[in-house]
């Protein structure tokens, strides 16, 4: 099984957010695949991105 991710947001997973509310595909596909984003991951309030 892979390591557990840290559960603390990254620039780049805010990055990630911003990307879908604007409905940026190709800036999403483009975070998506730089090494360590993991987007399952929580927010402080329990929600997924």
């Amino acid at each position: 099984l892979a390591s557990l991710q840290s559960q603390d947001w990254t620039k780049n997973d805010e990055k990630l957010l911003q990307a879908v509310d604007y409905n940026d595909a190709g800036r999403v596909t483009s975070l998506l695949v730089r090494k360590g984003l993991v987007p399952t991951k929580l927010d402080s309030e329990g929600k997924s991105a």
